[in-house]
């Protein structure tokens, strides 16, 4: 009943991206939203924007990461870590808490330097502050990001994310990973079909 007098996602995403750009952080430019409201259910609505040329996703560098491969698409693992790092501080210091940071939400392609450019999608979901993230909310975007790592990237990915925000790596930072892990675990074991006996 209360979904029906939200915005529609298209027009919350359309919001999201342009507040993120007037922030500085780079998202498809906005082309356009459009909406239906109904009497007895959720708009149905549809967002565009430009598209953002040759690129991956995170999660397939990070999978590859996790894989054992040293680079992705020619740029090597330190390097990626480094600049994605440099990319999330800044989006977190501008006080921009993503809150749907998959690896899939983040878009990135090479120039011909071999530099790194990064991209955020599925906007709808952002929130907006006028003041620096705590950790709390900066380990929330990061556990959802960092899922498709293996232990040992996600350490060194932490790691680096919190030495720029001259924070030092402890045990504890990695607790909401932890708990993220397990509900995924939860889910899948709820889902999956009992054997017939």
């Amino acid at each position: 009943m209360l979904q029906r007098w939200r915005p529609s996602k298209a027009r919350r995403s359309w919001n999201g991206a342009c507040e993120l750009l007037r922030r500085g952080i780079s998202t498809p430019t906005p082309v356009a939203f459009f909406e239906k409201r109904h009497a007895r259910r959720s708009p149905t609505s549809y967002y565009i924007y430009e598209r953002f040329e040759d690129t991956g996703s995170v999660r397939k560098a990070f999978t590859a990461f996790a894989e054992g491969r040293a680079e992705c698409d020619g740029c090597p693992a330190d390097t990626f870590y480094d600049r994605l790092s440099d990319f999330l501080v800044d989006m977190h210091t501008r006080g921009v808490f993503f809150r749907d940071l998959s690896a899939g939400n983040i878009l990135y392609r090479l120039d011909r330097e071999g530099r790194v450019d990064f991209c955020l999608i599925d906007t709808a979901r952002a929130r907006f502050f006028p003041h620096n993230l705590s950790l709390a909310r900066r380990l929330a975007d990061l556990r959802r990001i960092t899922h498709p790592l293996d232990w040992a990237g996600r350490r060194r990915f932490i790691g680096g994310y919190l030495e720029k925000t001259g924070r030092r790596f402890t045990w504890w930072v990695m607790i909401p990973f932890m708990t993220y892990d397990l509900k995924h675990w939860l889910k899948a074991r709820l889902r999956r079909p009992r054997a017939k006996g």
